[in-house]
């Protein structure tokens, strides 16, 4: 919001006193930055809530994710943001606004962007589908590389401390020879894998990183409830800090040795290790994968399965 009132303020001279703020009907645009789809989605998320607007998010197909935004107030005002890839490390930002469109507030979208900093979180209302505290934990995730046998695999997972320790699901790291890890702000480390248990289906990476924040394993969530809304966070496609978010539809089910959560929310290729959280950006699980039949039926390990699986690792 320091941004946005910063913007209006170095715009404010060249109102006239007691102008009424101009409005057109609808506007177009479109600017491309040099930055990955996953950091401008969060920089363009952030601050259309922190303008005071309702934001929703649709995934699309080649990578473009859509972005609406309809102002509290309900005044029949909407944003349509479509972020999609146009490089490795950049992205297109195309803007529509259809109902009464307030020039000063373009205006700030477009200087935000254009000089990168459209970022910075605010609190979200409770009704927003991405609240500032799950925003929070994106640049927390990891995207995981695999290679076996000549063949490369790619799945999620995620900083737990702030030495280097990944904590990810263990099913694509059988026989592997080597690991690589990218972070959420695009840098490469070879990974060492120091512990991995099949039958919890969790393993943990050590990265030389130094990291100033962490998903705080500690303060999580085991206590869910059906119909209880939860996000997760991860690499689907290679696709860095992804969000989906959907429902807990059941109480936990035991299938094979473990017990699941089962949840109504989207996982696609390369989202088994992506932390779930609640609203609160609370841990209450990870994701171990999708029913084969219904790509938007997960299974989560609760958040008990990762305590005891740290715990065997730290009383080693």
């Amino acid at each position: 919001m320091r941004k946005l009132i910063l913007v209006l303020l170095l715009l404010w001279p060249v109102m006239p006193v007691g102008a009424v703020v101009p409005e057109t009907e609808g506007i177009r645009w479109h600017v491309r930055v040099v930055r990955p789809v996953s950091e401008t989605l969060y920089e363009v998320m952030s601050w259309m809530a922190d303008s005071g607007l309702g934001v929703e998010k649709k995934d699309l197909q080649d990578g473009k994710v859509l972005v609406t935004g309809i102002p509290k107030e309900k005044n029949g005002q909407e944003w349509r943001v479509t972020v999609s890839p146009y490089s490795a490390l950049g992205s297109e930002v195309s803007v529509e606004i259809t109902g009464g469109v307030d020039e000063v507030l373009v205006a700030a979208m477009r200087s935000a962007l254009e000089s990168g900093k459209a970022g910075g979180t605010q609190d979200v209302s409770e009704t927003s589908v991405l609240p500032s505290p799950v925003l929070g934990q994106i640049e927390h995730v990891a995207c995981i590389h695999a290679e076996a046998a000549g063949r490369s695999v790619q799945f999620s997972g995620f900083f737990i401390d702030d030495e280097g320790l990944i904590l990810c699901t263990a099913h694509d790291l059988l026989e592997h020879e080597r690991v690589k890890v990218m972070s959420n702000t695009g840098l490469f480390y070879e990974g060492d894998v120091v512990k991995a248990d099949f039958e919890k289906d969790l393993a943990l990476i050590r990265v030389d990183a130094v990291k100033e924040e962490a998903v705080r394993v500690g303060e999580g969530r085991n206590l869910l409830v059906v119909g209880e809304r939860v996000y997760s966070i991860g690499c689907p496609m290679n696709m860095r800090g992804t969000i989906h978010t959907g429902f807990i539809n059941g109480p936990p089910r035991k299938i094979g040795e473990s017990f699941l959560w089962q949840a109504g929310i989207e996982v696609q290729p390369g989202g088994s290790g992506s932390p779930v959280f609640d609203i609160n950006g609370s841990l209450v699980g990870v994701v171990k994968g999708r029913h084969r039949e219904a790509g938007d039926l997960g299974f989560i390990l609760p958040l008990e399965a990762i305590v005891d699986f740290l715990q065997e690792y730290f009383d080693q």
